[in-house]
């Protein structure tokens, strides 16, 4: 299967502002139906659904979409890390309606103290490995250093960099991108998601090759084997659409791999995300 690793879609979760900080990233027109006459014409069979706001209640609703809907073959959701609770929380959502869809968690990383090892998170952490599933990681280059001292602190837990950290392609940060993911890359429980780099560029002066040489940086580090790719969409409409979005990334992908004459893995998402077929 081609799978988009990256989807936001709207559920009525969003329109509570007392869930969320400002405007919702999607609309109520971003749904799946909408969605559907891309993925087709972009080749994609399934898509994973991302959380969009700190809400159990979205990730629910996203659980009960990919319950009824055969395009979803994923949800990577949200939860409290912190919670006292989390594991019975865990336990919730894969028990509700499509909870068999739960892929992952999505977290935000903050600054790491030295004992975090110890911390409520880091338990936290633990409980979504205890349950198979993978952790994505939120975040920008400056925190790199952080996720590294994360995923020391909690071995046996899968982790996917989301959007490939979000580098500042408009400032030209590839250097500060690319040292902040060697030490990542060491660890095997590392997978990059290669998403949402086009809203990191200035389309009036950038295009796709301006993202070249960070995929390349990518796929040097983390091998074919550790990479997946994924559309953010809606995100990605007001840079060139769909089909653009996942076409860049398979072509850059593609041109690395033909180089260094190493096929891209094409289960990669299923096996870091346990996926189920829609």
């Amino acid at each position: 299967m081609r799978i988009d690793t990256h989807v936001h879609v709207w559920t009525d979760a969003l329109a509570d502002p007392g869930r969320r900080i400002g405007a919702p990233a999607v609309a109520r027109t971003d749904t799946l139906d909408r969605l559907r006459p891309f993925a087709a014409a972009a080749g994609v069979d399934g898509v994973v659904l991302v959380q969009t706001i700190g809400s159990e209640l979205e990730t629910e609703q996203l659980l009960g979409l990919a319950a009824i809907d055969p395009l979803v073959v994923g949800v990577v959701g949200w939860a409290d890390l912190a919670a006292e609770d989390l594991p019975e929380r865990l336990d919730r959502l894969l028990s509700c309606v499509g909870g068999g869809y739960l892929a992952g968690i999505r977290f935000m990383v903050p600054p790491i103290a030295d004992d975090f090892a110890d911390s409520p998170i880091a338990r936290g952490m633990r409980a979504i490995a205890d349950r198979d599933l993978a952790l994505d990681l939120l975040l920008t280059p400056n925190r790199l250093p952080d996720a590294a001292a994360i995923v020391a602190a909690v071995p046996g837990l899968r982790f996917v960099i989301d959007h490939l950290a979000k580098p500042d392609i408009v400032g030209n940060d590839l250097g500060a991108v690319r040292a902040g993911l060697v030490e990542l890359a060491r660890h095997d429980a590392v997978a990059v998601k290669l998403s949402g780099l086009l809203t990191q560029i200035d389309p009036e002066l950038q295009g796709v090759e301006d993202l070249r040489p960070y995929v390349d940086a990518a796929l040097d580090l983390f091998g074919p084997q550790r990479i997946m790719l994924g559309s953010d969409w809606p995100l990605c409409e007001p840079v060139g659409g769909y089909q653009l979005a996942m076409s860049a990334m398979e072509g850059l992908a593609a041109d690395w791999a033909a180089r260094h004459k190493q096929p891209l893995a094409p289960d990669t998402a299923g096996k870091w995300y346990r996926l189920q077929a829609g």
